[in-house]
């Protein structure tokens, strides 16, 4: 799929490369070269998303020095770039170093806080004159490529947060300065050139720093708030989450997830939340207020704490694992039928309308505010778990919001609509099985498209249209989709008012299974 993504990108560059350079000056074509560069560079960042290079301002009409390329720095007011900077812009593609080197003299290279797969390609080296590499905060993985020793001006070197695994390449120090591989899953004795630096860099990679078992959280030192008494919580301190030994299960824009045994067997997720600008009274009073408010279908923490450096939130661990996963299992040919699937939409729609309906009067309304399939946990019984409701307030993000209408008086209840928007994007998941990215943009796109024609089966899933019997609730739900994911919030329903829609649709299927079977 790598492979395949990065030939695609090099064919549309020379195709562009052919039509533009033979009609062009040496000068002109040098500039037009570094522009496909740049931008063939984006696509595969951001996984072909077609709006990035819009949301950026990387316009092939214009220089990327002078021309307002967010992320892009020259040397001295020249022509010549020599940094990129992309951080926290939800980047969900491979790196393309082998043509972003060959075709720039970078200087710093920083792609943090995305979601980047893949190895870091040993095209690496290519960027020679690289002083500064930042892929900190992503989901790369493999082996660190030798060729990084290639790089003898590199001084900071930021690997931090991901997946990378093995050992860890004795001749990459060099002039390093600064170097920081925690949080990965490296293995073996730390090289003799890297013990110059603090057992901080590499903290929790599993195998590295073994006398340490406890994650980066483990440097706080305060009050557990313990709430509503569970067996999970029964006589629980902080320093049992100190001592216990953590694995991090994942990470996002804004905090990491990690896996916690205590020392009686019990599991439990430990969620620690980052640039969440909120007071610690706040923070209680917002953690109080939403336990207050129970829904069997919403997952309360177990204990929450909170500093001015920051917010650790205690969770039930869910060994099902996520509906994300789930349906991506299901492309995969798992069983995932549409009965399952709309009794999981029912069971959503009932919990965010009860949060809602409850939290909507206390003090200024608190919603999910990140609602999202990686959010929704299944249970024993493979029943829905909405998790993290209310921990991530909508005005703290940082990525593009769906809404037009940011200005809309009513902002707590344009954050409540947000949630109608996010639980469309799950429906229009469910039903298509393709997956959100780019904020939903394309996916609403294409629908909408579809619908535009008519109620078309091509928008379905192969796996739901295979179930013929079942299309017509399947457009009913798909016209409930469409509804929540308006670009416009006050056009949404309310969260009640969907739930009422899918639950007259899942009594109606109901009431045709029970018919269908009587014969």
């Amino acid at each position: 799929m790598e492979f395949k993504q990065r030939l695609n990108s090099m064919i549309s560059l020379v195709f562009i490369l052919i039509l533009i350079l033979p009609h062009s000056s040496t000068s002109q074509q040098e500039e037009d070269y570094v522009k496909i560069s740049l931008i063939t560079f984006l696509q595969t960042l951001s996984g072909n998303a077609v709006k990035m290079s819009q949301q950026l301002g990387w316009d092939i009409s214009s220089n990327p020095c002078s021309g307002g390329w967010t992320g892009v720095i020259c040397h001295n007011g020249s022509s010549l770039v020599t940094e990129i900077t992309l951080k926290g812009y939800d980047l969900s593609g491979f790196i393309d170093a082998g043509i972003i080197c060959k075709s720039l003299s970078l200087v710093v290279l920083s792609l943090s806080n995305n979601s980047l797969r893949g190895e870091l390609p040993s095209e690496i080296s290519n960027c020679s004159a690289l002083t500064s590499l930042d892929v900190s905060q992503n989901e790369l993985s493999g082996q660190l490529p030798a060729s990084l020793s290639e790089l003898k001006t590199l001084e900071s070197l930021n690997l931090s947060n991901n997946n990378f695994s093995d050992l860890i390449p004795a001749s990459i120090f060099g002039n390093l300065k600064q170097f920081d591989v925690s949080n990965n899953n490296f293995s073996g004795p730390v090289p003799p050139d890297g013990t110059r630096f603090g057992n901080g860099s590499y903290l929790d990679s599993n195998g590295y720093n073994k006398n340490t078992s406890r994650s980066d959280y483990s440097t706080s030192s305060a009050l557990l708030v313990l709430l509503k008494s569970t067996q999970a919580n029964d006589g629980l301190r902080f320093d049992d989450l100190l001592k216990a030994p953590a694995e991090l299960m994942g990470r996002g824009t804004y905090g990491s997830v990690y896996k916690v045994m205590l020392g009686d067997g019990t599991k439990l997720v430990v969620k620690r939340i980052k640039e969440w600008m909120i007071s610690d009274e706040e923070f209680e009073k917002r953690m109080e207020m939403i336990d207050k408010v129970r829904h069997q279908t919403v997952l309360s923490a177990v204990a929450f704490y909170c500093s001015k450096q920051e917010k650790l939130l205690v969770y039930e661990f869910q060994q099902n694992g996520s509906l994300l996963k789930l349906l991506q299992d299901a492309e995969r040919c798992r069983p995932f039928n549409w009965s399952s699937r709309l009794n999981l939409a029912a069971a959503i729609a009932e919990g965010l309308a009860f949060m809602h309906s409850n939290l909507q009067i206390m003090s200024h309304g608190i919603p999910h505010g990140n609602l999202k399939f990686s959010n929704i946990l299944l249970n024993n019984n493979m029943e829905p778990y909405i998790s993290e409701y209310g921990i991530m307030s909508t005005n703290n993000r940082t990525h593009p919001s769906p809404n037009k209408e940011n200005n809309n008086k009513d902002g707590d209840m344009k954050t409540f609509k947000t949630d109608v928007y996010s639980f469309g994007m799950l429906l229009l998941e469910l039903l298509t099985g393709k997956l959100n990215q780019d904020n939903g943009f394309e996916l609403t796109k294409w629908v909408n498209s579809v619908v535009r024609e008519e109620w078309t089966v091509e928008v379905f899933s192969k796996a739901l249209i295979a179930e013929d019997d079942n299309q017509e609730s399947m457009v009913h739900l798909l016209q409930v989709a469409v509804k929540c994911v308006n670009a416009y919030p006050d056009a949404r329903p309310t969260i009640s008012q969907v739930y009422a829609m899918v639950k007259s649709i899942k009594e109606d299927e109901d009431q045709r299974f029970l018919a269908s079977d009587q014969f």
